[in-house]
């Protein structure tokens, strides 16, 4: 009739493949009465993509006074709303991380990846007293590069 209207509701699902991409999405809806010209209306949604991970870094011993074998746990937690990918994890000290992957990683929303290294400690290091600091790094194409670090004091007990 005239002067009367119509109203339809649509809905699209939005899925992680779109939020990763980052691109706003526009859904144009058209009209083409027989009686007029057509039109043509649209609407845009932003996608906002933040980006956000935790590292945490643990030892298995907080401290040592003798020659042994320190095992590190690095734990990186995608706390945002993208995936993190080409992830790379870093360590201050020459540590084996066992053959696992430490380059090309990708960790979904929600996600996490725990990895595990060792790190030998000698005499001489024992003798130089020195605490062992050992600090990890993750960096993904999507975020600044965060860092964790785990401490073992080293614990002098000279006799004879």
């Amino acid at each position: 009739p005239v002067g009367g209207s119509e109203t339809w509701t649509a809905s699209h699902a939005v899925d992680q493949a779109m939020i990763d991409a980052g691109a706003d999405i526009v859904n144009t809806a058209s009209f083409e009465p027989a009686e007029a010209e057509p039109q043509s209306d649209d609407a845009t949604t932003t996608i906002s993509q933040t980006p956000a991970f935790t590292i945490e870094k643990t030892v298995d011993q907080a401290s040592l006074s003798a020659p042994g074998t320190l095992t590190y746990t690095i734990t990186v937690a995608n706390t945002g709303n993208v995936t993190l990918t080409e992830g790379a994890l870093t360590d201050s000290l020459p540590v084996d991380f066992g053959g696992a992957a430490v380059s090309g990683i990708s960790i979904p929303v929600g996600g996490s990846e725990t990895w595990t290294a060792s790190h030998a400690v000698d005499q001489a290091m024992i003798d130089a007293g020195a605490d062992i600091v050992n600090t990890a790094s993750f960096e993904p194409a999507e975020a600044e590069p965060q860092s964790d670090d785990a401490t073992t004091t080293i614990s002098q007990t000279p006799g004879f």
